[in-house]
């Protein structure tokens, strides 16, 4: 009776073993896929924040590189904006000192005389001039030009002209502007296009 009983109670301790053999062998089995699809769900996800971060590092960099591109450009137009203005105060300081008191009346004398001496279609000239350089410019002309050649130019000042002079050819409408200003706006862009091509490295 004893060893019946003792068989019987094998019997059941086997099947409840073997039945929590196998719920522990599905609960094992249901985990790993719960733990694969975790991990492939984190895989992907991942992947996902990886693609992400490097189209936005991307699109940082190109916004990066285009607003260095633009601060270059705005550096050098400030650049050429600021050497254009210096260019021109030195270029009318120059003009103003070379076109003022008795360098302008030499300057005059020759242009003058290049003018009446050698051609003959102009028979007649008026120079427009500061007043404040009217009596510089007579006495010049007085010393070098002959009085046929005094005769044919006429001195006409200004008020506020500032430096320099401007012709005028009997019966011709067009004037010729030789003010420090006009000079010097000349002589300046010509030199802006120099230097602009200097700093652009052209």
């Amino acid at each position: 009776m004893a060893d019946e009983l003792q068989a019987l109670l094998n019997k059941i301790v086997d099947e409840e073993l073997s039945k929590t053999e196998g719920t522990k062998e599905k609960i094992l089995a249901q985990a790993k896929a719960e733990a694969e699809s975790i991990l492939k769900n984190a895989r992907s996800e991942a992947d996902e924040i990886i693609s992400s971060a490097q189209k936005e590092a991307q699109v940082f960099r190109t916004k990066g590189e285009e607003a260095l591109r633009q601060a270059s450009r705005d550096v050098l137009l400030s650049l050429r904006s600021a050497m254009d203005e210096r260019i021109k105060a030195v270029a009318i300081a120059v003009a103003g000192k070379e076109l003022s008191g008795d360098a302008l009346g030499k300057t005059l004398v020759h242009l003058i005389e290049a003018f009446l001496k050698h051609d003959g279609n102009e028979d007649r000239l008026e120079v427009l001039l500061d007043e404040k350089e009217q009596q510089v410019v007579e006495n010049a002309l007085a010393a070098a030009l002959d009085a046929d050649l005094r005769a044919r130019c006429q001195l006409s000042p200004v008020g506020g002209m500032g430096k320099g002079f401007k012709l005028v050819f009997s019966g011709d409408s067009v004037v010729y502007d030789f003010s420090d200003q006009a000079l010097a706006e000349t002589l300046a862009s010509h030199l802006s296009g120099r230097l602009a091509a200097i700093v652009s490295g052209n």
